[in-house]
């Protein structure tokens, strides 16, 4: 399965479907909570029948999310799926020097220019 680079633009990806397995990737979590948040439901009842057979619960939830992405791009827009495929995508170790300012830049800044748009302040 192809994977995505970090810092890689939303809209070279957003709906090519490919994400890494999830294994170590910490903010896994918060990519599968983008995708509840915008789709209104529980990944698990979004999965497809044979979704899960047979295979671990977290490479489930990944294929999963990673077929919902697109439908998250129509429901949420641009700026919410970069954060969300920079939450799946993201490769780097949690204790790298500058792990917090990399959050904000790829995850937090994309969501808060939705937070400016919906609050009307653009």
């Amino acid at each position: 399965m192809a994977s995505f680079r970090h810092g890689q633009k939303q809209s070279e990806h957003h709906d090519n479907g490919n994400h890494p397995e999830g294994e170590n990737n910490r903010l896994l979590p918060l990519g599968l909570a983008l995708v509840e948040l915008s789709l209104g439901k529980p990944v698990r009842t979004l999965l497809n029948p044979g979704d899960d057979e047979g295979e671990d619960i977290l490479v489930t939830k990944v294929r999963t999310v990673s077929r919902l992405v697109r439908m998250v791009y129509m429901e949420s827009g641009t700026n919410y799926a970069e954060a969300l495929n920079n939450c799946l995508s993201w490769s780097g170790p949690c204790l790298e020097k500058n792990f917090e300012e990399k959050v904000f830049k790829n995850m937090v800044s994309p969501l808060l220019k939705d937070l400016v748009n919906f609050e009307g302040l653009a």
